[in-house]
């Protein structure tokens, strides 16, 4: 409980930062992250370094979690979710925190750019809204049956403008 009450989340917890990556980035690009940033940091390369075991095994730590989906959607759920504890201890008690937070989380980053594929291990947590952008106009409702129950439910969810040439453009860095 102390470690709960006492804890303050830090760039050195960030396995992003840690890394040099985004939410968004794809596995490809954490690991060349990964490799560019272990060459400095490798024990067997700075053995004068008595810091440089510490840094290379936050990097591994965070090189694999974020390499696995599984592990990757949970700790982006816990980075969201700002709850104050360590991702370790969020791991050991990721189904409690589950069911009590599953209303807490912040929406996931969405990419600036159209077209652009998304790795699937980026995904959110089952059951969250999309992210809404700034453009919101209007609110469409489509209805959907479930087959487990026989009421029709009304679903809303924002649609905005389509963007116009000039910002497609301008996003696409094409001008």
């Amino acid at each position: 409980m102390d470690t709960i009450i006492n804890y303050k989340r830090e760039d050195a917890d960030d396995y992003y930062h840690i890394l040099g990556c985004d939410e968004l980035s794809s596995v490809e690009q954490i690991k060349t992250e990964y490799k560019t940033r272990v060459l400095d940091c490798h024990p067997d390369k700075n053995p004068n370094d008595p810091d440089a075991a510490k840094r290379f095994s936050r990097l591994l730590r965070a090189k694999e979690t974020l390499e696995d989906p599984a592990n990757r959607r949970l700790y982006d759920n816990w980075k969201r979710s700002g709850i104050a504890m360590p991702f370790e201890q969020y791991t050991s008690m990721k189904e409690t925190v589950k069911t009590s937070m599953h209303w807490a989380y912040k929406t996931k980053k969405e990419p600036m750019l159209e077209g652009g594929k998304i790795n699937e291990s980026t995904n959110a947590n089952e059951g969250s809204q999309p992210a809404t952008s700034p453009n919101v106009l209007h609110c469409n409702s489509t209805k959907y049956n479930t087959s487990q129950h026989a009421e029709n439910w009304v679903k809303a969810h924002w649609v905005g403008d389509e963007p116009s040439e000039m910002l497609k453009k301008f996003r696409n860095y094409d001008i």
